[in-house]
């Protein structure tokens, strides 16, 4: 439980408004909320689920001679606690039996915000336990409803209460993996194909509330010695060792290990490294583009791929939407079956058409199939 209620009046206020604070002290805010359980405070308004529920079937597999378990789950087991605004939406929004009713909702209120506890499977373990007393031992995910923000309407994230589970990711560290927080990030993707308002959530699984939550199949029969006294240990048979159950969610299947960023990343340096120097025909074309090139060393390096990252922002979808976040960008004449004249302006500059077919003709040495050379390159080439 919390322990500081002060402490966590104040946390609430700043963690209710995502979008008002830099990315990097909004975390902090984040981080110290969730690490002092302010998200507990049923006192407070805030509600939880009726107890540890499977987010997908736990299956018993006796193969070679011994049992294993594996959870199929699209999260691991979670306890979810809702803000007390996000419980009134709920009742007013989403009442217990019109699942099957059409979809007219409100908008969610800003500053409304789910923190879902996961836990390792299965739930028969702790199903019963005071949900005060678990540790979420596997992270947790959050949704912070800020519809000026972005086009979704949420920030979300993933937090760690271990040691050295979680750290900020903004800005990029060394390891640069996925962020841990942010706008519209990789949960939009499954998200997107709730009921509406990006979220699942439903009354049913509120303590206090009709209705029971969905329920999976579990075949846990094989732990059925885990609360034996003594000696022996969770989901361990008397004289036997422990079971540990496969864990594998669909969650995981899109998330990106920090193995895996690092080994990409060793492959990336490798290849710089090997990289031969740049060609006279690069050469040329980035001159005549925006004059001699500095070294390489000089240049400014772009931002890693996984922060360069624009959010859809509230309001409508646009045109161009991409081009106006990227910066100014010249408008590029479409390809033609033959090629145009290429006209000069009359300070003898090169005209949009020029560095169209220059920048193809660039793309084309890099693809390694050039085809022609741009007319007024073959004309100046000693």
């Amino acid at each position: 439980m919390p322990a500081d209620e002060a402490l966590c009046d104040q946390l609430e206020a700043a963690v209710r408004k995502p979008s008002a604070l830099p990315h990097d002290q909004y975390e902090a805010k984040l981080a110290a909320f969730l690490r002092n359980y302010c998200h507990r405070r049923e006192a407070s308004g805030w509600k939880s689920d009726k107890h540890m529920r499977d987010t997908g079937p736990f299956v018993g597999v006796f193969h070679n001679g011994k049992w294993t378990g594996a959870y199929h789950g699209t999260h691991a087991p979670a306890v979810v606690w809702y803000s007390p605004d996000m419980v009134a939406w709920l009742k007013a929004n989403r009442a217990e039996g019109d699942e099957r009713a059409p979809v007219s909702e409100a908008p969610v209120p800003d500053g409304a915000i789910m923190v879902k506890e996961m836990f390792p499977p299965p739930t028969s373990h702790c199903k019963d336990a005071p949900l005060i007393h678990l540790f979420p031992e596997n992270g947790g995910a959050i949704m912070v409803r800020d519809a000026k923000a972005s086009y979704d309407g949420w920030f979300w994230g993933w937090f760690g209460w271990g040691k050295g589970d979680w750290a900020p990711t903004w800005p990029a560290n060394s390891a640069n993996g996925y962020p841990n927080t942010g706008f519209g990030l990789y949960c939009t993707n499954c998200h997107a194909s709730a009921r509406g308002n990006q979220t699942f959530a439903s009354l049913r699984n509120i303590k206090g509330e009709p209705g029971e939550p969905i329920t999976f199949l579990s075949q846990d029969f094989f732990l059925e010695d885990h609360f034996k006294g003594g000696e022996t240990r969770l989901g361990q048979r008397k004289g036997g060792s422990v079971i540990q159950p496969e864990f594998h969610t669909h969650h995981e299947d899109v998330a990106t290990e920090e193995v895996e960023v690092e080994r990409a990343t060793t492959a990336v340096n490798r290849r710089m490294r090997s990289r031969k120097p740049y060609s006279n025909e690069f050469s040329e074309i980035f001159q005549l583009l925006a004059g001699a090139p500095s070294s390489e060393t000089a240049v400014a390096k772009l931002p890693s791929e996984t922060y360069d990252h624009v959010w859809f922002p509230a309001g409508k979808p646009t045109r161009g939407i991409a081009l106006r976040h990227l910066g100014s960008v010249p408008r590029l004449p479409q390809r033609r079956r033959h090629r145009p004249a290429i006209p000069h302006d009359r300070a003898g500059a090169r005209t949009e058409a020029d560095q169209y077919l220059a920048l193809r003709h660039l793309a084309e040495i890099a693809h390694g199939h050039e085809r022609s050379r741009p007319h007024f390159l073959r004309s100046t080439r000693k």
